[in-house]
């Protein structure tokens, strides 16, 4: 549309406050793709976070661009229609490239998005091997070997964990992915197992009872929580001997004393009082002396008692000693034999 009034050109400008939102609206369209290509999943409020920081602080220059490309246009006798005409000439004219680089240039540099990529690269790891010391100054030596400065910007954090432990391989001759990893949670667990049996011993306990007393898949679970530290322990060990393997840390570190540390840890020892006292109670319903009272009434008796004397009722093998369970039920209630005080 021409015309050649001087003032006409003014129609353009009161477009801008439609045009804004405009603006907004395909910034942040752009800078979401920008971040998709970088393997950024744009839901993650951090990265969202990113990209509105990155909207708002150029948003301003983009609206003074827009601002300047509709005045001129209307001095030329250009008047548009409507904001979306206004907007999209804009973005297809020569007026448009240069902000255009600058953002998408800056993008890269400004809101923290090398601190970011850092970041998710660091959670990826430690969700495969953990965030200990070690590996975090080995990372660091891997970024700065392969990534450094603006290169960080190439990181693919879908492939970060194998390019990782690949490159420990080579720089380190540690394969972490296909036998530091895998050696040090199969012996981790094989030597849990080993040592749980007598563990539940000491506790009065049998392997059946696992579930019962809050150690169901206990061993998986101590072994996926050490397993980073492990790691980490086992590479400084093989920073004072390079010849030293897995099993030299199994060995090492791996003790009774740590396992049952550890058991220590998960156990319940509710649970186990009141496992305890239901195993009394089987004995006592067997026993012509005990069963003169009910059930209800002994539980009530042995609520009250310590899990200690509770415990010493239990032989090894995890079951309850038939005679200590009638000792303990005579201290509870000494006149037990007379009959006619149950009858």
């Amino acid at each position: 549309m021409v015309v050649t009034s001087q003032e006409e050109y003014k129609k353009n400008l009161e477009l801008m406050p439609e045009v804004k939102p405009i603006i907004r609206n395909y910034l942040y369209e752009l800078t979401s793709d920008l971040a998709e290509g970088k393997n950024l999943n744009i839901s993650d409020g951090k990265v969202q976070a990113m990209i509105l920081k990155h909207v708002d602080k150029n948003i301003a220059d983009w609206n003074n661009e827009v601002h300047i490309f509709a005045r001129k246009e209307g001095q030329k006798g250009h008047i548009f229609k409507n904001a979306p005409e206004l907007f999209e000439e804009f973005i297809s004219s020569d007026a448009s490239r240069d902000i255009r680089y600058i953002y998408v240039d800056s993008w890269k540099t400004e809101g923290n998005l090398g601190f970011y990529i850092n970041s998710r690269a660091l959670d990826v790891l430690s969700e495969k091997v953990g965030n200990t010391a070690t590996l975090y100054g080995l990372y660091r030596e891997f970024i700065k070997a392969k990534y450094p400065g603006e290169k960080i910007m190439r990181l693919d954090l879908t492939k970060v964990d194998d390019e990782f432990m690949m490159w420990v391989k080579e720089e380190k001759r540690v394969d972490l992915k296909n036998k530091v990893i895998p050696a040090l949670r199969k012996g981790m667990k094989q030597k849990i197992d080993a040592r749980i049996e007598y563990f539940l011993a000491e506790l009065g306990l049998t392997p059946s009872d696992l579930g019962k007393v809050g150690l169901a898949n206990v061993p998986e679970a101590i072994v996926e929580k050490d397993l980073p530290d492990a790691v980490d322990d086992y590479l400084d060990m093989v920073e004072e001997d390079g010849d030293a393997t897995p099993q030299d840390w199994l060995a090492d570190a791996v003790d009774n004393t740590y396992i049952d540390m550890r058991l220590n840890h998960f156990i319940n020892h509710e649970k186990i009082n009141q496992l305890h006292i239901e195993k009394i109670l089987e004995t006592y319903a067997d026993n012509p002396l005990t069963n003169k009272l009910p059930k209800s009434k002994w539980e009530a008796l042995l609520s009250q008692v310590s899990p200690d004397r509770i415990k010493a009722c239990f032989m090894r093998n995890g079951r309850a000693d038939s005679n200590r369970a009638e000792h303990l039920a005579f201290t509870l209630v000494p006149d037990l034999e007379d009959r006619s005080a149950y009858e």
